[in-house]
C-alpha cells in the first residue's frame, strides 16, 4: 500500500479528538481537519453559495436542447452568492458558447416570502482533469460554474425533486401542500405521475411499510424499525438490488434491509451524532449508499467491505468509506449524479451560521477511497520503473 493511501484510508474515517466547548467549536473543528484533506480525498471539489437556500438537489437527465436553453440564458449564473454573467473574465465559455462537457441538475430556492419559491433547471461544468478545488482555475483547467437553464416559478416551498431520466427533461416536485406536481422543463404541463407496483413509506410513528399500489394495501409492516419512539426519516430503494432498502432514523441510525426479510435489518450502523434526513443508494454500484445528517456529514457506505450480520455501535464501521464534512450546518439534502459514477451533489442551509443563504457542493469521490490496495497497485504497474527511478523515457509508450 503507497503511503497516500494509507493516508487516505485513515483520513476517511478520522475521529475528531479534541475538546471543543459547544457544538459550533465541534463543528468548526471537524470542518477544518476536513478542509485540509480536500486534495487526498476528491477528484475534484467546488462550493457553490446560493442566494436563497435549497430544500433539495438532483442530478438530471440531459435534454436535447439543454444548451440552448442555456444560450437562451446565459446572462445569469448561480456563483458565488450573486447573479453574475456567464461569460465573464474567466468563465469556461468560448465565443458566447458554454462549453457542451457538463451535467445537469435541479435545485430548490425557498425564499423569505418576498418573491414566489422556485424550480431550477441548472447546467454544472465538470472538470475532465483532477485537481480542481473549490472552483478556481488549477492546472489550466477552467473554473466550475453553475449556469441557469431554466427558472420556474412554483406554488409553494420544493422540499423534494426527483428526476424522470426515461424523460429528459421532465421531473416531479413535491411542495409544502399535498399535491405533487411533474414538469415539463420545456412546456411546463402538469401530469399525473404514475407509481410504481410496489412502494416503501416511513414516518414519525417509527414504522417501516411496504405497499402494493396495484392493491392499495400494505404487504409488509415493522413496528419500532428502529426502535420504539424512534421516528423514522427517509428511505430509499436500491435500484440495482431491488431487494435491498435503506433507511435513516431521528436517532442517528442507519439501517439496510433485506425485503425478503423484513424480521430484522441486515446491518444497523451507528455513526451519526445527529437525525440522519437522506438516504440514497448508488446507481453505480450495488452495494454502496450514502447517508446526509443533521450533523453536517454526508457518508458513503459500502456493504461488501464488513462481515455478515448487524454491525453495532462501532467507533469507525469497517463499511463507512468516507465522511464529507464541507457542510458546517445541516445537509438539508444530497443526490448521485446518474451519469458520472461516484459524483455527488450536497446542500445545507447556512441560517445558522449567521451567513444566511444556503450552500451547494459539487464533488467526485477520488479512486484512492473505494477501489482495493489490489486495483492500485495493478494500475500503478506500468509505471513501476519510472516511479523508482524519475527517468521518463521509462514511461510506458
Amino acid at each position: 500500500m503507497t503511503e497516500r493511501q494509507g493516508q487516505t484510508r485513515h483520513f476517511c474515517s478520522i475521529k475528531i479528538m479534541s475538546v471543543v466547548t459547544t457544538t459550533a467549536d465541534y463543528h468548526q473543528h471537524q470542518y477544518e481537519s476536513w478542509k485540509r484533506l480536500v486534495p487526498y480525498l476528491y477528484d475534484w471539489f467546488a462550493n457553490h453559495s446560493l442566494v436563497w437556500p435549497s430544500l433539495s438537489c438532483c442530478w438530471g437527465a440531459r435534454p436535447d436542447n439543454l444548451m440552448d436553453m442555456v444560450q437562451e440564458n446565459k446572462k445569469t449564473s448561480l456563483q458565488g452568492g450573486r447573479v453574475m454573467p456567464t461569460n465573464r473574465a474567466g468563465s469556461w465559455s468560448h465565443a458566447g458558447r458554454v462549453h457542451d462537457s457538463g451535467a445537469v441538475l435541479y435545485l430548490s430556492e425557498q425564499t423569505d416570502g418576498s418573491v414566489m419559491n422556485t424550480l431550477v433547471m441548472a447546467y454544472l461544468d465538470i472538470p475532465k482533469k483532477k485537481g480542481q478545488y473549490g472552483g478556481a482555475a488549477v492546472n489550466g483547467s477552467p473554473p466550475q460554474q453553475l449556469h441557469v437553464a431554466k427558472t420556474i416559478l412554483h406554488p409553494g416551498e420544493v422540499n423534494k425533486v426527483v428526476d424522470i431520466p426515461q424523460y429528459p427533461g421532465v421531473v416531479v416536485t413535491h411542495s409544502d401542500s399535498a399535491e405533487v406536481y411533474v414538469w415539463n422543463m420545456n412546456t411546463q404541463p402538469d401530469r399525473v405521475a404514475s407509481p410504481k407496483d410496489t412502494e416503501a413509506s416511513v414516518a414519525d410513528d417509527s414504522a417501516l411499510i411496504l405497499w402494493d399500489t396495484r392493491q392499495t394495501k400494505f404487504t409488509s409492516i415493522v413496528r419500532d424499525a428502529h426502535g420504539k419512539k424512534k421516528d423514522v426519516h427517509c428511505c430509499d430503494w436500491s435500484a440495482l438490488t431491488p431487494t435491498r432498502l435503506v433507511t435513516g432514523a431521528q436517532d442517528g441510525s442507519v439501517h439496510v434491509w433485506d425485503t425478503r426479510k423484513m424480521e430484522t435489518p441486515v446491518f444497523e450502523f451507528r455513526h451519526h451524532t445527529q437525525a440522519v434526513i437522506n438516504v440514497a443508494w448508488s446507481p453505480h454500484s450495488k452495494d454502496v449508499f450514502a447517508t446526509g445528517s443533521d450533523d453536517g456529514l454526508v457518508c458513503l457506505w459500502d456493504v461488501s467491505r464488513g462481515g455478515s450480520g448487524q454491525q453495532k455501535n462501532l467507533p469507525v464501521p469497517d463499511e463507512l468509506l468516507l465522511q464529507h464534512a464541507g457542510h458546517q450546518t445541516s445537509v438539508v439534502d444530497f443526490c448521485w449524479n446518474p451519469d458520472e459514477p461516484w459524483t455527488i451533489m450536497s446542500a445545507s442551509v447556512d441560517s445558522s451560521t449567521g451567513k444566511g443563504g444556503g450552500t451547494l457542493q459539487t464533488w467526485k469521490v477520488s479512486d484512492l477511497v473505494y477501489k482495493s490496495e489490489e486495483q492500485l497497485m495493478s494500475e500503478l504497474e506500468p509505471y513501476r520503473d519510472y516511479i523508482i527511478s524519475g527517468d521518463e523515457s521509462q514511461l510506458p509508450k
